[in-house]
Order: structure tokens, then C-alpha cells, then sequence
């Protein structure tokens, strides 16, 4: 029970800091696109 809910923790924190990383990767993407455009 105690692991289980360690695990449901963790789970959790590296959900998060992939969906964060997602969105940076998005945020970067959506910033470098005008750049390719206008050259």
C-alpha cells in the first residue's frame, strides 16, 4: 500500500514535468516557425 502510493506520487511529478516539457517544446516551436518564415 505505502509503495503503491509512492509510486502514484512519482507518477504523478514526472506527468507533470512532461506535459511542462511539452509545452515548452511547443512555446519554442511556435517562436522559431516566423523566423523560418520570413528567411
Amino acid at each position: 500500500m505505502k509503495l503503491n502510493l509512492t509510486s502514484e506520487k512519482s507518477f504523478e511529478k514526472l506527468n507533470k514535468h512532461f506535459s511542462m516539457d511539452r509545452w515548452k517544446l511547443r512555446v519554442s516551436l511556435l517562436e522559431l516557425l516566423p523566423k523560418y518564415r520570413y528567411t
